[in-house]
């Protein structure tokens, strides 16, 4: 494991430490990272001696100094951090004993060795492979599918939870009748207001997700009335529609009412493709690129906001953050970070400041667009 931060400023090529000469978090792995208004936060993971810690970092950008928060959280490998509001949120991940962590915690973002308080009421069951979408006009995020681990195997979640605001209370808005899915795309459409699930991976015999048997299914979450619609298939020549797929990424550009989707698991391998739909006529196209972003699965995608696209991470991704200019049909590397070529790995976009967060759990880098 490393302890290292990096700051990686695009426009003027240039790669800086950001560890400081004062205290600083062990070098571990299976950390969260979570950014601030004004730098970054650390909290637990497993350190080389084998110890789970439950410790908060928050690194100022402006002092370049990390400072310890706190020490008495719930010990976590893998856990979800977020800040909501004034506050920290912590999810998921593992605890010590490798049993999955379903509980969550807050704290506040200051106030030196706050204490962790659980956080109660009704919310989504712990999951591998869910989908999770923002309604950025009305402030809700909702998430539906992945697999749960049940008494006797895995267990396909058919359910839809949504949330409002950043400290609002989940809330169940649909309990079953959803198309079982893992390693899909949730994105959601401001046209019509309803959430969008493309794609995701089939199952083995025991039921657990198979991301390299992509399945073909384009449905519609209605929130109005917590039913779905089947949109089609996949895949068809007249009118054109992507290929079956799984761990792909996928963005929504406000300025146009556009889905955007890239790359991917497909029956063939891994793409590198690109296509737009209009969120309008439910239309899609292919958009033709010159010499495209290498192919990849378990990758982000996020928008700018001049409409480019940034790619970021993947398996097959050589580690390559990658710019797409749509409206020239180019792409350009912006940065190589050997390490981000896996899959599902940390990626935050902060489209004010155009900064990218991206980690793996062992180590992590600030992007400057």
């Amino acid at each position: 494991p490393y302890h290292l931060l990096w700051e990686v400023n695009l426009a003027e090529s240039l790669v800086t430490s950001m560890d400081p000469e004062g205290p600083s978090p062990l070098p571990r792995e299976g950390f969260s990272l979570a950014a601030t208004s004004t730098g970054i936060a650390l909290y637990g993971g497993r350190t080389p001696e084998g110890m789970v810690h439950g410790d908060l970092w928050v690194y100022e950008f402006e002092h370049h100094e990390w400072a310890l928060q706190g020490e008495g959280g719930p010990p976590r490998t893998d856990p979800l951090l977020a800040v909501t509001g004034d506050v920290f949120r912590l999810t998921g991940g593992f605890e010590p004993s490798g049993a999955p962590a379903e509980d969550v915690w807050s704290t506040p973002l200051t106030g030196g060795d706050s204490a962790w308080t659980p956080v109660d009421g009704p919310r989504p069951a712990g999951r591998v492979g869910g989908a999770v979408a923002a309604d950025v006009l009305h402030g809700e995020l909702c998430l539906t599918g992945g697999v749960a681990t049940g008494t006797a195997g895995p267990v396909w979640t058919e359910d839809v939870w949504c949330r409002t605001g950043p400290q609002g209370p989940w809330s169940l808005a649909a309990a079953a009748g959803g198309p079982p899915s893992a390693f899909s795309t949730l994105s959601h459409d401001p046209v019509q207001d309803r959430y969008l699930l493309l794609g995701g991976a089939a199952a083995d015999a025991v039921g657990a997700p198979i991301p390299l048997a992509p399945i073909c299914g384009f449905h519609a979450f209605h929130r109005a009335s917590g039913t779905w619609e089947d949109l089609g298939g996949c895949g068809a020549e007249d009118p054109p529609a992507p290929l079956q797929r799984a761990g792909h990424a996928a963005a929504v550009r406000l300025s146009d009412a556009t889905l955007w989707v890239f790359g991917g698991l497909t029956p063939g391998g891994m793409v590198n493709d690109l296509w737009r739909m209009d969120l309008e006529t439910g239309l899609w196209i292919q958009v033709p690129l010159n010499a495209p972003p290498a192919a990849r699965y378990g990758h982000h995608l996020f928008v700018r906001e001049d409409g480019d696209l940034i790619v970021a991470g993947g398996q097959g991704g050589q580690g390559s953050i990658e710019l797409i200019r749509t409206n020239q049909g180019t792409s350009k590397s912006l940065a190589s970070l050997p390490w981000t070529a896996v899959p599902w790995l940390v990626a935050v976009y902060d489209p004010q400041a155009d900064q990218l967060l991206v980690g793996d759990g062992t180590q992590a880098a600030i992007l400057t667009l």
